[in-house]
């Protein structure tokens, strides 16, 4: 009889555990296509469409939702977001994508009209599973009018980035009369420091612990490119 009992409540034991397991739903797996970071160039009175692609290995059902974390545009230029589901007037703050399955790829679409104020815009949305707001990934939009973001651009010329290529540290040195908000973001869109330009003043910023490769220091006007080595 106490054998029995035993069994029983192992038996109660686990169609518990199986009960519990069954009302948790996992995570699919998703990621932005080709890479987070999306870096494009827009062109003057033209309506720009930049996608941004989302991977579905699984093949299983998945819906999407997104938030903007952060955004900067120059004033002048318009913008509009369509994702997978729907286009909006403007960029709102969040939405919902309709529901996708096997190969199809939900997406996030950017439509900007720089006309022809020259500058660079910058968007930061953070994408969820419905339901699963642990499983997220952050993508970013880094658009910007072609002759003008570059190191050639007036305001660029206001930074000076030494040593370039850098292995330890990097000096930026800044010739503005008032203070520029800036980050520092991987290829991969990994933002690995934020900091203020201040006026006439020089910065380091140590990157000894960076994987060598390419980053690029963003601002609302330009964009500069660093190297780290080893």
């Amino acid at each position: 009889m106490k054998y029995f009992s035993c069994l029983t409540n192992a038996l109660l034991a686990l169609l518990f555990i199986l009960g519990a397991l069954s009302g948790v739903r996992a995570q699919t797996p998703f990621s932005p296509d080709p890479a987070p970071l999306k870096s494009a160039v827009v062109q003057a009175n033209l309506a720009n469409e930049v996608y941004l692609y989302f991977n579905n290995p699984s093949g299983d059902s998945l819906r999407l939702r997104w938030r903007l974390g952060e955004a900067s545009i120059p004033q002048g230029w318009s913008a509009a977001l369509c994702d997978y589901g729907y286009c909006y007037f403007g960029v709102p703050n969040s939405g919902t994508m309709s529901w996708v399955h096997d190969t199809i790829q939900p997406y996030l679409k950017l439509v900007v009209i720089p006309n022809i104020v020259p500058g660079s815009a910058w968007y930061w949305f953070r994408v969820f599973e419905v339901g699963q707001d642990e499983n997220y990934q952050d993508i970013y939009f880094s658009l910007y009018m072609q002759g003008v973001t570059g190191t050639s651009a007036p305001e660029a010329a206001n930074v000076v980035i030494s040593p370039n290529p850098a292995v330890d540290y990097i000096n930026i040195h800044s010739t503005f009369d008032q203070p520029v908000p800036a980050r520092i973001y991987s290829t991969q869109g990994v933002m690995m420091q934020a900091l203020t330009l201040q006026p006439a003043a020089q910065q380091i910023v140590f990157c000894h612990n960076w994987p060598p490769g390419v980053y690029y220091l963003q601002t609302a006007a330009f964009t500069r490119k660093i190297i780290v080595g080893q």
